[in-house]
Parts: C-alpha cells; structure tokens; sequence
C-alpha cells in the first residue's frame, strides 16, 4: 500500500498488516504478524506498539538457524525440560532420579516459570566451581602414611591405595568382586557400579556407554591392596543384587558398602 518491495515469504493484509510465511523445524507452516514492516515505520493509532516485521523474521531466521523451535520457545523452562526427558526416555536409574529432582527444583524455582525466550542460563547461574586439583606425589605419600597410621582410618587404607591406583569412580569400586579380579593378567574388569537408593534399596547399574566398559590395570600396590582386601574379607551377609555377590567391600553390618559411606568418610578424613 506504500508502493515498497515486499521481500520473499512477506506480504501485506488487507487491514494493512504485514504477515510472513516460513516453514519451522518440523516442516510446517507459521505465520507472523505486525502493523511494522521496519522498525522506522510507526504504529497505527490505537495498535499495540510491538516490534517491526523484519526484526521478527531476523530473530525466527536466527532461531531455525540454531535449530530452535521457533513456537515452542514460549513455553516455560518446565516444560521445555519436561518435553527434554520424554524425548530422551531410555536412560538409566541413576540419570531418571537426577531428572526428577531437577525437575522438583524447576519448579519450587521461579526460573521454571519463566518463558525460556526470555532465560539466557549463563545470566542466572554463576559458574562458582573451583577446578580440581590433583594430588601432588608428595601429597598422596604423606595422605597414605596418615591413614596407615591413623587409629580410625586405617581401615580404609587399601580402598584409598586402590582408589589412587586405579582411578575408579565410588560406585565402581563398591560394585567390585573377585570375579573381576584377575591376578595372572594383572587387571579389574569394570562393567557395572553398585548403588543404593531410599526407593529401591541396593541395586546394580551397567556402563552408560560402551566406554564404560574397561579393563583397568592392577599396578603391583593395588594388587596387594586386593589381596589384603580378600584376606581380611569376613562377616559378609549372603545378600545378592542383580546376579551379582560376594562384594569385597563390606559395612560394620557385613553389607555392601556404597557411595555414601566414602562420602561421609572422606569428609571427616578431609577435617
């Protein structure tokens, strides 16, 4: 109606907005509206002041570009998490429960509630972690000879040696029996963890992936640190998770030791 070069996919209703066709992520037709073709232009008397339609078609271009879903970025960080999970459903144990209490924190959070076109994450969450540091030589020889010494910890002294000697992650190391031990070879085979939730009690986890899968060289002080461990093993329960044992790290009950007994224990040992 103003005699301007409409540009491909824009074009002009009778009432005098201007509309533009596009095709969004899953194949099908949108539309968008706004009585601005350029942000120049005015608004009609009496029409709600909004954006031009160019600068709507530069940010839906953006969006398809990025591979977003240009109508679902209304929707809340609830329910962009929620339509997350239901995509991705076969996941393990541990990984439904880690979901499930973000899921509960979303939402005693006001940040669920908000539309996520208006979230930038690295606005709301300061990263404040501190990078690890590994454990000098010096360090490590005078932690063991702490422990070896120490009246309360000396218990724990083979599970920290082999710990440090294999690179094993908690669960792993709980998941263990001599079945995945082997001598003449000199390696542990990890292809599974131990864990233990207030839900379902004891229970066995495979690897995520397939690098999961290992065989972990036994170095000679963690080869007598399991030799020890087998050694002194006794009072264990006959309690079977999952096909699986005979686990070689046992609770003051004789019960499968899991994460949280190292958590506790390395905290107090920190102190």
């Amino acid at each position: 109606s103003k005699g301007r070069i409409l540009r491909t996919g824009e074009s002009q209703r009778k009432d005098g907005r201007y509309a533009y066709k596009y095709i969004d992520t899953f194949g099908n037709p949108q539309f968008v509206y706004a009585w601005k073709l350029v942000p120049t232009d005015k608004t009609p008397a009496g029409k709600r002041e909004d954006i031009s339609l160019r600068e709507k078609v530069k940010e839906i271009q953006k969006d398809l570009d990025d591979g977003i879903d240009t109508i679902g970025k209304k929707m809340t960080v609830c329910q962009l998490y929620a339509k997350y999970i239901r995509q991705r459903g076969n996941v393990k144990r541990g990984t439904q429960k880690s979901r499930q209490q973000l899921m509960k924190l979303l939402e005693e959070d006001k940040l669920g509630a908000a539309s996520i076109d208006s979230v930038k994450l690295n606005e709301v969450i300061n990263d404040d972690t501190e990078p690890k540091v590994p454990l000098t030589p010096v360090q490590e020889k005078e932690l063991l000879k702490f422990i070896q010494d120490d009246t309360v910890y000396s218990k724990y002294y083979d599970e920290v040696v082999i710990l440090l000697e294999t690179g094993l992650r908690i669960s792993e190391l709980c998941g263990l029996t001599p079945a995945d031990l082997d001598f003449e070879k000199r390696f542990i085979n990890v292809d599974h963890q131990l864990l233990r939730s207030t839900e379902d009690g004891y229970y066995i986890e495979t690897r995520k992936t397939d690098s999961g899968f290992r065989q972990v060289p036994m170095s000679a002080a963690a080869c007598e640190a399991f030799q020890r461990v087998l050694k002194n093993r006794r009072g264990g329960k006959a309690i079977q998770v999952d096909g699986y044992s005979n686990f070689l790290f046992l609770n003051r009950d004789g019960l499968p030791k899991v994460a949280v007994h190292y958590d506790a224990m390395f905290k107090c040992l920190a102190k």
